[in-house]
This record gives structure tokens, C-alpha cells and sequence, in this order.
């Protein structure tokens, strides 16, 4: 299966974009995740980059999920790069870079409720 297959041509220019970064913007359901799977199989079969040189981040485990997925589908038979969400990326760097241990434990991602309700209202109260 070729990569470009169903694709628009804003999003075939945006799979072939020749930046070494590049951020996906775009609102729900707008083809974000098909784009991103395009763009990976892009750099894999026509520019040669190796899967191990690739980073894709999203947002949500559901996301990245999907884009696992979809990625296993499309590069039958070779390596797939390492798809993470940013929260976990973020939290894989801080622990290998050895500050894991200034953390309190168990580790965990504050969910909305806690970021609003506790966090915010902690950091208001030391300002």
C-alpha cells in the first residue's frame, strides 16, 4: 500500500513537508492521524530514514494508539518508530535523565480535576 493512498493534496504536501520538525495542527475528525501515518511512511519508503531516527507525539494515549496501529497496517514488514504521547515522552526523559528520584511516589500525570482544583489553587496560594 502506497503511502499517499487517501489522501488529500493539502494532505500529501503536508506528509512530504522537507522540514526535519514539523506540528500537525488541526481540529478533530480533519485527518491528523492518517496525515501523521502518511508522513512516517513517507520518510520510511521514499526518503530512507531509518525508523529509530523517528519520534511521532500526540496528544492522547487514544491517538497514539491509533497511529500504532495504523502504522503496523501500513509498513508491513518494517520497523516501527517510536509513537508515544507527549506526557509520557516527557516523563521517560525526566526519570533516564536521572531526576526521577526528586519525584514523589507513585508517579503519575495529574488529571484535569487535579490540575484545576489542587494545582492551580496551590501555586496561587505561593504568589
Amino acid at each position: 500500500m502506497s503511502w499517499s493512498n487517501g489522501l488529500s493534496s493539502e494532505q500529501q504536501n503536508n506528509a512530504k513537508d522537507i522540514h526535519v520538525h514539523v506540528r500537525l495542527l488541526a481540529g478533530p475528525g480533519t485527518g491528523k492521524t492518517r496525515t501523521m501515518t502518511a508522513r512516517i511512511a513517507y520518510l520510511i519508503e521514499e526518503d530512507h530514514v531509518s525508523a529509530n531516527e523517528i519520534l511521532a507525539l500526540t496528544f492522547t494515549r487514544a491517538a497514539a494508539s491509533e497511529l500504532r496501529k495504523r502504522l503496523t497496517e501500513l509498513l508491513t514488514g518494517s520497523l516501527i518508530p517510536q509513537v508515544s504521547t507527549l506526557h509520557s515522552f516527557a516523563l521517560k526523559s525526566i526519570l533516564q535523565l536521572g531526576a526521577g528520584d526528586r519525584l514523589p511516589r507513585p508517579i503519575r500525570i495529574a488529571d484535569d480535576y487535579e490540575e484545576k482544583n489542587i494545582i492551580e489553587e496551590e501555586l496561587q496560594q505561593k504568589t
